[in-house]
C-alpha cells in the first residue's frame, strides 16, 4: 500500500519507469547488502534497457554510474557478482556469475 502522495508502483514484473532513476539517486534506503544489491540490478538493468532502446536516461549519475552503455553494463555486472558473494547455494552463484559475463562491456585487447 503506498502513502498519499507516493508515486503509483509498477505491476511486478514491469519495469520501473524512468522517473524511478530519478529518485533512485536521491532517496535512501535502509535495506540489507542482498535485497541493495537486487535493486540495483534491477535499476541499472531497466537503465541499460532504457538507454539501448534511445531513450534518455538522464544526466549524471545513477547509483554511481554515468548513464551510458560502457558505465551502466560495468555497474550491473558489479552488482551481479556481489550477489553471486551473498548467494546462498553455488547453483544461484553461477546463474549470476554468468549473468554478469553476460552484461559485462565488451572488449577488445
Amino acid at each position: 500500500m503506498t502513502a498519499v502522495g507516493d508515486p503509483p508502483r509498477p505491476a511486478p514484473g514491469a519495469p520501473p519507469a524512468l522517473g524511478q532513476f530519478v529518485r533512485a539517486r536521491t532517496t535512501p534506503a535502509k535495506l540489507d547488502a542482498a535485497r541493495r544489491q537486487q535493486l540495483t540490478a534491477e535499476i541499472l538493468g531497466a537503465a541499460l534497457d532504457a538507454e539501448a532502446a534511445g531513450q534518455t536516461v538522464g544526466d549524471g549519475r545513477l547509483l554511481g554510474c554515468e548513464t551510458a552503455e560502457v558505465p551502466l553494463r560495468s555497474g550491473l555486472e558489479q552488482s551481479y557478482r556481489a550477489l553471486a558473494r551473498l548467494a546462498p547455494d553455488q547453483g544461484r552463484r553461477i546463474e549470476l556469475v554468468d549473468r554478469a559475463n553476460e552484461v559485462r562491456p565488451r572488449t577488445w585487447l
